[in-house]
């Protein structure tokens, strides 16, 4: 049997690495040693959560005892897994030595339908801190009829982006963003169909494979579409990759340029690719035409929504489905058209999209749209590197990825530009 000092080292060991789990039996071996150490039923139970089965009777034992906040925190935040009134009363307990649980105890008494306790808690919350936007989330999840409209805003990424915006023009309505993906089950769809029919106004993207926005058999009260953003005609030259696996972490968060992929899989040298980024294979790759494409294409969108947006000038992609905050807000302010709101005077929330991948404008094609371009490039950590930077970290990404996936992705910008440089 390993000795107290060793199993205290593995423990150590397993929470350094992050490998919570693999911390347990040695945390349990501690405990059949000294049950009265409180810190280690409360590690117990937050180690239970990254095993992804939460030790509910770990975690009832650990809130009989005087904790530190951290503590108390992993506690409370295994609880919120657990429903029923045993977790409450835990978390009721935790909540009395230290107030820092609220917002897990609140989201407990959410979920058990203990509404009016709930919403007390939130208000409470977001009279200390005004910008507490997980206390508006949960607020706009909790039906108060006759006082505000609630408001839940469903779509891709966006969909938070709009969110944000409008609780600053719109401030009298109680908000709460969903994504497509918590549509993903039909568990998942029936649950929250269940929730939205709660809701005044619904905001919804156009259907996807997860979601459909049928007014005529959709719960809300109220329907009301608003436009997507993907526009490819500041940015002509990115490709995406979702589906395919790469060896290591992307720099930019998945999107590849075109003429870097064909001169790589053509063997052109980095040096030579480097020189490739110019008018001539622009003009001949059709990027130069891509900004009419892309415009006439959003204003299909526009259309179809019912949404009139009045985009800003200059380019306002991070990269082709990532707008900046600039066009989101324009967004919103369509959006409030549409609901017959007028907007209170505000200023647009940070744009947290700016700190990840920004792809350039590339300067001829920006010459083109009478704008400033340049070949400077963030990557997904904020990083600015220059072309020469983005090309060799994108052939040694490549040289070590394989699979059908990426061969067949490989194919067609290799084609077209094989085609110019014949």
């Amino acid at each position: 049997m390993a000795s107290r000092t060793e199993l205290k080292s593995a423990v150590a060991s397993a929470l350094r690495d992050q490998r919570l789990s693999d911390a347990i039996p040695h945390v349990k071996e501690l405990l059949a040693a000294t049950p009265e150490a409180g810190w280690l039923w409360a590690l117990l139970a937050r180690c239970s959560i990254d095993a992804g089965e939460v030790d509910f009777a770990a975690c009832l034992r650990a809130a009989e005892f005087p904790l530190d906040l951290k503590s108390s925190i992993g506690v409370a935040n295994a609880l919120v897994f657990v429903p029923g009134e045993l977790a409450i009363g835990a978390l009721r307990g935790l909540h009395a030595q230290h107030p820092g649980v609220a917002t897990q105890l609140a989201v407990a008494l959410w979920k058990h339908g203990c509404l009016d306790e709930s919403g007390r808690i939130w208000r409470e919350l977001l009279e200390e801190k005004p910008s507490n936007l997980t206390a508006r989330e949960y607020l706009g999840r909790i039906h108060q009829p006759g006082t505000h409209p609630r408001i839940a805003i469903v779509g891709n990424c966006q969909a938070y982006g709009v969110a944000d915006c409008l609780r600053r023009m719109y401030p009298s309505a109680w908000l709460a963003a969903y994504s497509w993906l918590d549509f993903a089950t039909t568990h998942q769809r029936s649950a929250l169909m269940k929730e939205l029919s709660t809701y005044d106004i619904v905001l919804s993207h156009e259907e996807n494979k997860y979601w459909k926005a049928d007014p005529a058999t959709f719960p809300a009260k109220r329907l009301v579409k608003f436009p997507r953003l993907a526009f490819t005609g500041f940015q002509p030259d990115l490709l995406p990759f979702g589906k395919v696996h790469f060896p290591r972490p992307h720099s930019f968060s998945g999107w590849h340029s075109q003429i870097i992929l064909g001169g790589w899989r053509l063997g052109i040298s980095t040096e030579r690719v480097e020189d490739l980024f110019n008018s001539y294979v622009y003009g001949a790759l059709g990027y130069f035409d891509e900004f009419g494409l892309a415009m006439a294409f959003q204003s299909e969108e526009f259309e179809t929504s019912g949404v009139r947006v009045t985009l800003p000038s200059g380019p306002f992609m991070h990269v082709p489905n990532h707008p900046n905050m600039a066009a989101i807000w324009a967004v919103s302010e369509g959006v409030c058209a549409a609901l017959g709101v007028r907007p209170e005077p505000s200023e647009p929330p940070s744009d947290q999209q700016a700190r990840r991948t920004v792809w350039p404008l590339y300067p001829e094609i920006g010459k083109r749209l009478g704008q400033d371009g340049s070949l400077v490039f963030q990557t997904e950590t904020g990083q600015s590197w220059g072309l020469r930077q983005v090309i060799d970290d994108a052939f040694d990404l490549y040289s070590q990825t394989s699979g059908t996936a990426f061969t067949n992705l490989v194919e067609e910008p290799t084609r077209k530009l094989k085609s110019i440089l014949a």
